[in-house]
């Protein structure tokens, strides 16, 4: 497209990139905004004072600590996690592919 300076497919296709990434960034933002808000609750109850409360309280506090060592994830398809590190690793590997392919249809 760009050899041919076909402005047309060149907007459709930046405009396509454009949206695909703007809702992957905006997926990855959440992802990692529940994961540290996770982090977050486990860690504001492990420092109130737990221990007065009454047994059965305590027993609640005590599941919902252990549920927040292994936090709630956003994830793609139940086999890749959703947060700003897989964001840049996508980046990173479609930026090397572009790279390898524009490389080979220039020889």
């Amino acid at each position: 497209m760009l050899k041919d300076n076909d402005i047309i497919m060149i907007g459709k296709s930046l405009m396509t990139l454009s949206a695909f990434l703007i809702q992957l960034t905006l997926y990855s933002f959440i992802g990692n905004y529940l994961k540290s808000e996770m982090e977050e609750i486990g860690l504001s109850i492990y420092q109130s004072a737990w221990y007065s409360f009454p047994t059965k309280l305590q027993r609640n506090v005590n599941f919902i600590v252990m549920q927040t060592k292994s936090p709630v994830a956003l994830q793609a398809g139940n086999f890749i996690v959703v947060n700003l590190s897989t964001y840049v690793s996508i980046l990173k590997t479609s930026f090397s592919y572009l790279s390898v392919l524009r490389i080979m249809l220039e020889e």
